[in-house]
This record gives C-alpha cells, sequence and structure tokens, in this order.
C-alpha cells in the first residue's frame, strides 16, 4: 500500500471519488435552464413556436410536465450541459478504472476463488462501463453536433423533407466538432477549456443560453 505503485493509485481513487461525487450531486441540484427574469429583454433571435403562441430561442422547449419553458431542454444545453457531460465522464472512468484493478486482481495467479466479492466487483463495474459507454458516447455526438436530445429527431425530421424536395439540409448552429465543444465548456479566461475537467469546478459556460453563434457569422 505505501509503495509509489500503491500511492498513486490511492490518489487515482480519491480524485476519482471527488469528481463522481461533486459532479453528480451537483448536476442534480444545478437548474435545468429555467429563463431569467429579463428573458423578454434578452430574446434577440426570436423563432415562433409550432403552435404559433409563444416565441421561444434556439434549443428551447416547453417541458409538458412541470408546464414550463427551459431553456436548451436536453443533455447538452450552455447550462447543464457541462454538469451532466461531466457527470457522466467521470462515472465512466470510474467504472474503468474499476474494471482495471479488479481485473488484475482477478487475473492474478494466487487469486482465491472464495473472494466471490472481486468477481461481482467486476462483473457489476464492467456491465455499468458497457451501458455508460453507450449513454457516453452520445452525449460526446449531440455535443460535436450541437444539438439537444430533442433537436437531434426534429434535425433528422428536417433532413429527411429536404431531401425529399431535392435539397440539403445544414444545422446551422454546426460550427464543427472543436468550437462546439469549446462552446459548451469555455468558462472565459486565457486558460485551456478542457481543463476545467480536472477538478471539481462551479464555473460557468460563457453566454445567456438563448443567443448562439452561427456557422455563418464571421466570428466564430
Amino acid at each position: 500500500m505505501y509503495s509509489l505503485r500503491g500511492l498513486l493509485h490511492a490518489a487515482i481513487g480519491c480524485w476519482l471519488i471527488l469528481n463522481v461525487f461533486f459532479n453528480y450531486f451537483y448536476c442534480i441540484f444545478t437548474d435545468p435552464g429555467s429563463p431569467p427574469a429579463d428573458f423578454l429583454a434578452l430574446l434577440s433571435r426570436r423563432t415562433v413556436e409550432q403552435d404559433g403562441h409563444k416565441n421561444k430561442p434556439a434549443f428551447t422547449h416547453h417541458c409538458h410536465i412541470c408546464k414550463s419553458m427551459i431553456l436548451v431542454l436536453g443533455a447538452e444545453p450552455i447550462r447543464t450541459g457541462w454538469d451532466i457531460f461531466v457527470a457522466v465522464f467521470y462515472l465512466w472512468i470510474g467504472c474503468a478504472y474499476a474494471v482495471y484493478m479488479s481485473s488484475q486482481l482477478l487475473f492474478a495467479d494466487d487469486y482465491n476463488e472464495q473472494e466471490w466479492q472481486l468477481l461481482f466487483t467486476f462483473v457489476l463495474s464492467f456491465g455499468i462501463f458497457g451501458a455508460l459507454s453507450c449513454l457516453f458516447g452520445w452525449h460526446i455526438f449531440l455535443v460535436v453536433t450541437a444539438q439537444t436530445t430533442i433537436d437531434f429527431y426534429g434535425n433528422r425530421q428536417r433532413k429527411l423533407e429536404a431531401k425529399s424536395r431535392g435539397k440539403a439540409w445544414v444545422n446551422v448552429f454546426d460550427l464543427g466538432a472543436a468550437h462546439n465543444f469549446r462552446n459548451v465548456f469555455y468558462s472565459g479566461g486565457r486558460h485551456l477549456w478542457w481543463t476545467v475537467m480536472l477538478l471539481p469546478s462551479r464555473a460557468r459556460p460563457v453566454g445567456d443560453g438563448i443567443s448562439f453563434r452561427t456557422r455563418y457569422q464571421l466570428d466564430v
């Protein structure tokens, strides 16, 4: 335990546990995207919902359960996307680390078959790791393509409709993978945007959750 390797694994384990619990609970208690008090004043680009009754900005949807407007509803909003993505990221790494550590002992020459707890840990961690890999991959895809889960289905329908007319539909908010990631995780300052993921952080992405750059703007 007190060898250099043991201390390194202890440090990695503490780092993962700290980030898993912090980001998970911070994600739970983060407002999903309620409109600010000056919402109407901030609306610079208004689009009309399909029912034609209320204005809403891009990526915004009305929750039919809580009967309220949610800014950037889905898994990748300007506010909650940070928390959900990082929480899933550390849960995924934590499971991968548990699989690795348990496999080292499980397949060791001196493994005792009566130590069923170790086998249980390996099987459980491996199963959760597989499920989280699918979930994490889905989140990466949505961030890379600048979509929410709801917008993904809407955009797919728009592509099919445009294709039936012999045209090509383009997501104007898709600035490219690098820019899309930066838009979600950049919190300002001169530091590299991805470094805020290394330690627990309450930093917020730049933006108001209402106005978004498009691929046709020159300052992207």
